[in-house]
């Protein structure tokens, strides 16, 4: 008995896996560009609880969307820390940001994809820049281009503010939401 419920449970979650883990009209497997499923693929295999709330509703829905920033998937990894996956917009094509962050701070940033301009917005993706963006979050992220004043500043990419502030904007609407829904 107890092997068939183990395999029932097996196709169960192999289906959701297979089908995209489409939840409340969320963001499927079918409506992320073909560049970006495998990375998130490899998530939604690492991390078994997803938080569907914080996400973005289905990309052609959302028409009224003033950024083209999407939060295409949110996990809870421990019980105070959230990674958010977002769709940014570069200066050349589409971005894939990772953001893991708990309640005080963003804790690491990864870019999951990019294909900005060599020796430019590539930077996005080294840790010089990335560790820039490990600050609070009781204020939103601000974009500055020489010197850093405040707390909150992030120094731009020099030659790539488009790619460093749409990372940047990513960021800040992931912390948004999230402490949009804390509060409620």
């Amino acid at each position: 008995m107890n092997n068939i419920i183990k395999i029932a449970l097996g196709i169960i979650v192999g289906t959701l896996l297979v089908t995209g883990c489409k939840q409340d009209n969320k963001i499927s497997y079918d409506d992320i560009p073909e560049k970006f499923i495998t990375s998130i693929q490899d998530l939604d295999n690492k991390y078994l609880e997803r938080l569907t709330a914080y996400e973005d509703e289905d990309e052609d829905e959302d028409e009224d969307e003033d950024e083209d920033i999407y939060i295409y998937r949110c996990f809870l990894v421990d019980e105070n820390s959230k990674l958010f996956v977002a769709n940014t917009y570069g200066y050349e094509e589409d971005m894939l940001v990772s953001m893991l962050m708990n309640n005080k701070k963003v804790i690491e940033v990864n870019i999951l994809y990019e294909n900005e301009t060599e020796d430019y917005g590539e930077y996005v993706t080294e840790s010089w820049f990335l560790d820039r963006l490990l600050l609070k979050i009781d204020k939103p992220l601000k974009l500055v281009k020489r010197k850093k004043t405040h707390e909150n500043e992030v120094i731009a990419i020099t030659g790539a503010t488009i790619t460093s502030r749409a990372v940047l904007d990513a960021i800040n609407k992931c912390i948004e939401i999230a402490e949009g829904k804390n509060e409620d």
